[in-house]
């Protein structure tokens, strides 16, 4: 089993445990999810399968990556800054290690921008492996910090950790009715 099939199978499980957990029901059809980041052309089929599985509907896809010619051919790509506002709305974010890549500083933009892309009922998850110590191109995410932060300006968001791949946490918030 390669690298993309271990992470696969870790994506789908905390999808389901995270839908379930916060009793998420979609509300459009067709479900508008993006993803943040995808380090691996591989992952966009992926994460359609993963979320037409887990939501039983077949969803609009789109993946917002800084840069995009690593994920050239595939469908739903668009090319945005997640630092900066989104250009539409969503049921669904949905962000995989993607803050560890970004400046601590620029990590909590993410996270209000995703709130504030959300339809009403919607749902931002990003999930954060625990990590000591990141790797030298990498930042450390304080999750905890991130949720003060969003208080701050009134985004409700909670930190659910899982006992998932070594330890995970997911920030999670999401639009009320």
């Amino acid at each position: 089993m390669d690298w993309v099939d271990k992470r696969e199978r870790v994506k789908r499980h905390i999808v389901h445990n995270i839908l379930e957990i916060t009793r998420f029901t979609p509300t459009s059809n067709p479900v508008k999810i993006v993803v943040l980041g995808a380090s691996d052309k591989r992952y966009i089929e992926i994460h359609r399968n993963i979320f037409r599985e887990v939501i039983k509907m077949d969803p609009e896809m789109t993946t917002f990556d800084i840069d995009t010619h690593h994920l050239a051919g595939e469908e739903g790509i668009v090319q945005h800054d997640v630092t900066k506002p989104f250009p539409s709305s969503f049921d669904i974010v949905f962000s995989h290690s993607l803050l560890k890549f970004i400046e601590p500083e620029r990590q909590v933009a993410v996270l209000r921008n995703s709130h504030n892309s959300l339809k009403t009922n919607g749902l931002a998850m990003h999930i954060l492996h625990c990590v000591d110590t990141p790797r030298r191109w990498q930042y450390k995410v304080d999750a905890d910090k991130m949720v003060s932060k969003l208080a701050e300006e009134n985004i409700p968001c909670k930190k659910i950790v899982l006992d998932i791949d070594n330890g995970t946490e997911v920030l999670v918030t999401q639009k009320g009715r």
